[in-house]
């Protein structure tokens, strides 16, 4: 398709950056200084979450745990012993809490206990009777019985003769009776989720002993790579001196944080690794298929250009990047050549040796790079849209250093070739040319067996994607070191059930509500309990009832607490204290604790208490309520749905949130993501590449190697069995805009050499490009598969699948339709002109047909000439119906064609000195007429006998002296009674002139139209002058609307 809109202009803007190539280069050095002294202020996002979709019910939820409740910002420690003495490991692990005392940004949270079990079991002692329900007042009857006292009081002379009784006394004071036991499983905090672990000192004890389990907090989140670097590095620090330290022990250290500068530390290092291999795997491919291996590194020049511009432009959007984004640097890389590859091989294969030769190169580029490059940006640009926080800026700078890769190879890198001097004759095609036109040579030979192909692959890959299925647990795209994932194996195998369970978040407008809507949801939990489908769980209201929940156990306290059972009580305690060998006042704390008004407790009870930390942690007071985290461990075989119905029926606006569940709804979010955002990628492309190209048919042909590579692909994985996830979703965008370039630059470069002799070596040449581009971009997917992190392994390997599939589609189906545009374009340049009863509508129809797939600049230039020019209207009574018809200056044909599907009796010949209008000319001639255009310069070239000459709107560009000798040469070519139909603006001071000298003076600027001299608009008197004194006689000016503005048109007889 033409790109004779552009094609002059661009040639004259590569002369001129050719001659000034110094200038340019400084001008390059300091924009790229100034981007990247900008770039340089961006920062590296590691926090993983950021690939999570914002603005959903589940995710949120996640983000409310992690976020809210501060649970990024934990660190979990285990000190083990698995053979020897399981003592080792309490030794160890108070030795590792020195190592680490004074350690910056670091807390200690307290689990329940964790000031000691003594405060502990006395501030519990006192919160009891706020918490004093009807199971508990059942256990406390039988607690009261003479012979369990009895039990009790003995166990507790054991505990207090043992060598740590001391700091028993005040909790067997006050407690002779054994109300602890029903405090058991209102510990909160860590213990509940434990799976019978036990708390001592502060940290959590292993049933076997063996292990202990130290929650260490931050002050900062996870994402906080600065200040989270050096408090890991203290950690393992500290863990391997206790190692050192304590043969046969092993101190493992999870969490956030780690997991965090793993991901962080694997993608960057990736990224270079990539990159670096990618960027050689290319240099070695160009070095060798350019003739000039300097071309090879120039190659690379737009895609980092394009890339540090587009950094420096993120710099300013976001404070952050995606460390994803980053790593997928090499895939941006192995896009943005394609561009260059396009420029620099044709510049190659075409030998060229001056400038103007590159500027013919590159404006015969333009329009399939530009559409190409644009439908590229769409796509990626389309992620704007998405939810996810990643793909935008992934998107963003993707789409920004593809337009800036491009835009520099388009109109930069052309000036930065250095041409070879004194080599004469064209060199022969380059070797990726004489492949790909050999292969396109065996396509055209066996057409049957390419169809059958493709529709064996359409077929296979229909039934493989109904295989293929996917996965959205983000742990597995988690990338950590092996180092870190046996720490994390073994702490999971040890203790999964604390660090892996079900959160419930609740709140309220106040305090009261929030632990009313707790206390509903905790009932409700209470009851899957006991019908053996959780197994255990964790809520803030074992602990602090709601207020009204608090004064009815205060009230059932008061009441169990009767005079007479006070006395029974203190009858069985006294009798077997005594037998026991305890004081006779040994228990009056107790007495005196039940006799001492209940306390009612809030949230802020627990400030300052031993469970200020484990109370703080489930509880975030916001502007607009209050909220509460709580923790459940369902049963095996249970689902989330079945608790998360039961909750939610007892508290409303509870949210639920479950790794297994959670990994499910990701799933299904990217199944519809996918979805949507494949047709809308789609939607975008086809309708760029439509508003590009200004037909349906080319469209159409031009998206189908991509629609067909993206089935195939997709079905390939299913057969392969491998999944789409979170991050591989993105080749989906990115093989819209890619694979959409292939095709379509295949389909336009086949319909640009149409009817050229060279058509052949064009079009493998635009093959061959179209190759080494894939190839190249292949390279910089296919190094992703040698990457260690998860994420971009996943898309190397998608990418790498779909790249190659999308090479054979293109090779298959671009060739097929492109073959079916030019055969359409020929039917309709043979087919009949319409019936001259038929209308001018229809014969305006007809002639603009004839201009199919020239470019969407050209057929609308013809649609709207047809249309508002008055000129065609009269043209026909004008030009006689027979004889030989002489266009001067015919630009398009347009007039001879009309002429000639009105007439097919005339014989047309048009002369025009702008080689690309005469192309296109010759190329849309209607093949039933006698039409020909030749390229000839009209004032110097010898003119043929005719019966009539079209001398349409072209004598304004050249000066008065050189207007009369061509319409003297004209007097001289007319046969006698042959006539001359002239048109052009007639000089005057009316605005309607005006507008015609600006519009000329633009159309030239822009190269639309071409002069060397100045326009030249001379009056009517002047131009009738000159008729006669070049032998015209009958000189008339044509009555009526004949032209737009001044125009005027004018007969002449000879």
């Amino acid at each position: 398709m033409s790109n004779e809109n552009t094609g002059g202009a661009l040639v004259r803007f590569q002369e001129r950056l050719a001659r000034n190539r110094r200038l340019l280069l400084a001008a390059l050095a300091i924009a790229g200084a100034l981007a990247f002294a900008v770039s340089m202020n961006l920062r590296m996002e590691d926090d993983f979450s950021i690939m999570l979709p914002r603005g959903d019910p589940v995710v949120d939820a996640l983000r409310e745990t992690l976020v809210r409740f501060r649970q990024a910002n934990r660190l979990f420690v285990d000190i083990g012993v698995e053979s020897g003495d399981p003592a080792l490991a309490a030794g160890a692990a108070d030795d590792f809490e020195r190592a680490i005392e004074g350690l910056p940004g670091l807390d200690r949270p307290a689990a329940a206990g964790g000031a000691g079990m003594q405060e502990s079991y006395l501030f519990l002692l006192d919160s009891l009777p706020a918490a004093f329900g009807v199971e508990e007042e059942r256990e406390l009857e039988s607690a009261l019985d003479p012979a369990a006292i009895r039990r009790h009081l003995s166990w507790l002379k054991d505990r207090l003769s043992g060598p740590y009784g001391f700091a028993f006394k005040e909790v067997a004071r006050n407690d002779p009776v054994g109300l602890g036991r029903l405090l058991g499983a209102r510990l909160g905090g860590l213990q509940a989720m434990a799976g019978g672990a036990s708390v001592q000192d502060g940290r959590l004890r292993s049933p076997d002993g063996r292990h202990e389990l130290l929650a260490l907090q931050t002050q900062f989140a996870s994402s906080d790579s600065i200040r989270g670097a050096p408090v890991v590095a203290g950690l393992l620090k500290a863990a391997r001196e206790v190692e050192a330290r304590h043969p046969g022990v092993r101190v493992s250290v999870t969490g956030a944080h780690r997991a965090a500068l793993d991901n962080g530390a694997m993608i960057r290092a990736d990224a270079a690794r990539t990159m670096t291999a990618g960027a050689g795997l290319m240099i070695i491919l160009l070095c060798g298929l350019y003739r000039r291996k300097r071309m090879a590194l120039l190659t690379f020049f737009p895609t980092f250009y394009g890339a540090l511009l587009a950094g420096a432009a993120m710099a300013w959007l976001f404070p952050s990047l995606s460390a994803i984004a980053l790593g997928c640097a090499s895939i941006i890389t192995g896009v943005g050549v394609d561009y260059a590859i396009h420029v620099l091989y044709h510049i190659e294969d075409a030998a060229c040796k001056t400038p103007r030769d590159v500027g013919r190169v590159v404006s015969r580029l333009f329009t399939p790079v530009l559409i190409g490059s644009l439908t590229t940006v769409a796509a990626f640009m389309v992620m704007l849209l998405s939810d996810v926080p990643g793909h935008r800026q992934l998107g963003c700078f993707a789409g920004m250093a593809v337009m800036a890769s491009d835009l520099v190879s388009l109109f930069i890198l052309p000036a930065l070739v250095r041409l070879p001097a004194g080599r004469d004759g064209r060199k022969r095609p380059m070797i990726a040319t004489r492949f790909m036109g050999a292969f396109f040579r065996a396509r055209s030979k066996h057409p049957v067996f390419f169809a059958a192909l493709a529709a064996a692959l359409t077929l296979a890959g229909i039934a493989g994607v109904a295989r293929l299925r996917f996965d959205g647990d983000l742990m597995k795209m988690n990338g950590v070191y092996p180092e870190t994932r046996a720490d994390e194996e073994l702490v999971e195998s040890v203790w999964g059930d604390v660090t892996r369970v079900t959160t419930v978040i609740l709140g309220g407008r106040t305090e009261a509500e929030a632990l009313d809507n707790c206390g509903r949801a905790a009932a409700a939990v209470g009851r899957l309990r006991a019908g053996g489908r959780v197994e255990s769980a964790s809520f803030v209201t074992d602990i602090c009832p709601a207020p009204a929940r608090q004064a009815g156990n205060i009230e059932r306290w008061r009441g169990f607490w009767s005079a007479g059972r006070v006395a029974s009580a203190r009858a069985a305690i006294e009798g077997a204290a005594s037998d026991l060998g305890f004081s006779p006042n040994a228990f009056s704390p107790f007495y005196e604790r039940l006799a001492a008004a209940p306390r009612t407790l809030n949230l802020s009870s627990f400030d300052g208490s031993p469970f200020e930390r484990a109370v703080g942690e489930r509880t975030a007071a916001e502007p607009d309520g209050v909220r509460l985290m709580a923790t459940l461990k369902p049963a095996p075989g249970v689902e989330l749905e079945e608790i998360e119905a039961a909750v939610k029926a007892a508290a409303p606006d509870a949210v639920l949130y479950d790794s297994r569940a959670f990994a499910r709804h990701i799933a299904e979010s990217t199944r519809k993501g996918m979805q949507w955002f494949a047709g809308l990628s789609f939607g975008v492309v086809v309708l760029i590449l439509f508003l590009m190209v200004g037909r349906l048919d080319v469209t159409a042909i031009g998206a189908l190697p991509v629609c067909s590579s993206l089935l195939w692909t997709l079905g390939l994985m299913g057969w392969l069995g491998l999944e789409l996830n979170t991050m591989n979703i993105v080749f989906v965008i990115f093989l819209f805009g890619v694979g959409t370039d292939y095709g379509v630059f295949m389909t336009l470069t086949r319909l640009e050499a149409r009817d050229r002799d060279d058509a052949a070596g064009r079009i493998a040449s635009g093959g061959a490009s179209v190759l080494i581009c894939a190839l190249t971009t292949l390279c910089g997917f296919g190094v992703l598969v040698f990457a260690r992190h998860p994420a971009l392994f996943s898309i190397g390997s998608t990418a790498l699948i779909g790249m190659l599939i999308s090479l054979i589609a293109t090779f298959i189906l671009a060739p097929m339709g492109a073959e079916w545009l030019v055969a359409r374009a020929e039917r309709i340049r043979s087919a009949p002109p319409p019936a001259r009863t038929a209308g001018p509508g229809a014969l305006r129809g007809f002639v603009g047909s004839l201009y199919a797939y020239q470019g969407v600049f050209i057929e609308q230039f013809v649609a709207w000439k047809l249309r508002i020019d008055p000129m065609f209207g009269v043209l026909d009574a004008l030009v006689p119906a027979r004889g030989e018809i002489l266009d001067l200056g015919c630009g398009h044909g347009l007039a001879a064609n009309w002429l000639a599907a009105q007439a097919p009796e005339r014989a047309l010949l048009g002369f025009d000195y702008d080689a690309r209008k005469v192309r296109s000319a010759s190329e849309s001639a209607w093949r039933g007429g006698r039409i020909r255009f030749e390229e000839r310069d009209i004032l110097s070239c010898p003119l043929p006998r005719s019966d009539a000459v079209l001398l349409l709107d072209v004598l304004h560009y050249w000066a008065a002296d050189k207007q009369d000798a061509l319409l003297a040469r004209i007097r001289a070519a007319l046969r006698p009674g042959g006539r001359l139909i002239l048109r052009d603006a007639m000089h005057d001071d009316s605005a309607a002139h005006s507008r015609v000298v600006f519009w000329e003076r633009f159309a030239t600027a822009i190269a639309h139209n071409r002069s060397v001299e100045k326009l030249c608009f001379r009056p009517l008197a002047d131009i009738r002058s000159a008729l006669e004194r070049a032998g015209f006689r009958n000189v008339t000016v044509v009555r009526g609307r004949t032209g737009l503005g001044s125009n005027a048109l004018i007969t002449a007889e000879a």
